[in-house]
């Protein structure tokens, strides 16, 4: 009831990233448009920091997530895995944000090839 939260894993090429970057945008603002609600996005992108997928998105979202590396879970170099918000006019405040590199029981790098990310958020 108090937000809209949605993830992705967009494909392992660019090209077909950023047709998923521009549905996912035109779907958001199609069917949200209109919402005073906070709309989180989050999601394997598959791309880093700079690349023309993560700019797209940029355009229209925040990214409030760290960018930490993510990926693999195992040697973690890159950071592909993000958290956005849509900046509709509703005031979202990152309390922290991070990657975790344990958990209190289990393991990080078996439970996925991925490291987890976080945000913790006032709005």
């Amino acid at each position: 009831d108090k937000f809209i939260f949605a993830t992705t894993h967009l494909d392992l090429t660019s090209g077909p990233q950023l047709e998923q970057v521009k549905a996912i945008n035109t779907f958001f603002s199609t069917t949200y448009g209109m919402t005073q609600k906070p709309i989180f996005i989050t999601g394997d992108f598959n791309s880093e920091i700079g690349s023309d997928t993560i700019k797209e998105m940029i355009k229209t979202w925040k990214l409030i997530s760290t960018t930490g590396a993510t990926f693999s879970s195992t040697n973690p170099k890159k950071c592909i895995d993000f958290i956005f918000v849509k900046p509709n006019g509703v005031e979202v405040t990152v309390q922290k944000t991070g990657v975790p590199r344990a958990f209190s029981s289990g393991t990080v790098s078996t439970a996925s090839d991925h490291l987890p990310v976080f945000v913790d958020v006032t709005f």
